[in-house]
């Protein structure tokens, strides 16, 4: 699982229509970064991370964040 290439993020935002910043999260979650984690690393709260994470998972017709990833 770890030789799996990794979607890049401007591949995610014209498939599933992400803005940059919800692309860029989608695709740190695919690599398994925690939401937290990646809210520290692109210097955004927690709040707005949940919040583009809500959009994310609204475009991509998920309910949850597992389903996602």
């Amino acid at each position: 699982p770890e030789d799996t290439p990794l979607p890049a993020a401007e591949h995610l935002a014209r498939h599933f229509g992400f803005t940059a910043a919800e692309a860029r999260l989608a695709a740190a979650l695919a690599t398994r970064q925690s939401l937290e984690e990646y809210a520290e690393q692109a210097g955004i709260t927690l709040g707005t991370a949940r919040w583009t994470l809500k959009n994310v998972l609204s475009k991509a017709g998920c309910r949850r964040q597992s389903e996602l990833v």
